[in-house]
């Protein structure tokens, strides 16, 4: 597979970790609001994406 495959895959994954991010603390206001501030920079260091 060439690298700039490799690349444009990688890029698709982080865009869709951070869109699930942004669902998520959206989900956590709705549905465990006394939670909701730490559930997304706690699932983003799960995912060691901030």
């Amino acid at each position: 597979m060439p690298v700039a495959e490799v690349r444009r895959l990688l890029d698709g994954v982080e865009d869709a970790l951070r869109d699930f991010l942004a669902d998520a603390a959206g989900w956590a206001v709705r549905t465990v609001p006394a939670h909701a501030e730490a559930l997304a920079p706690a699932l983003a260091r799960a995912l060691a994406m901030g």
